[in-house]
């Protein structure tokens, strides 16, 4: 190998470390609100995109359609979320951030 790749590979090495440590940092920030991945990834969707129905959520973020339930309840249960009546359709809700 040459300089020039003896160069990109530390550099590659040295970008990989540092997106590592991120990479850490963001996940013990997450824990330390309690809740893991799935729970963030949940939040930041509503965050950033608004309410959503259920169905929605698990397509988006590919999440089973029998776990996605369960994750919203927990969810609601800690008082991050809440469930609220679809204006156009009856039969179902949307998911918003807890005020």
């Amino acid at each position: 190998m040459g300089e020039q790749s003896d160069l990109d590979l530390r550099l590659f090495r040295v970008w990989m470390k540092a997106t590592d440590a991120v990479f850490e940092n963001i996940r013990k920030d997450i824990e330390s609100h309690k809740i893991n991945n799935v729970n963030f990834m949940i939040l930041e969707l509503l965050y950033s995109k608004g309410p959503h129905p259920i169905q929605k959520i698990s397509e988006v973020l590919s999440i089973p359609s029998g776990s996605i339930t369960y994750v919203v309840d927990k969810l609601e249960k800690k008082g991050l979320l809440e469930r609220q009546p679809h204006p156009n359709d009856r039969r179902a809700s949307n998911v918003i951030l807890y005020n």
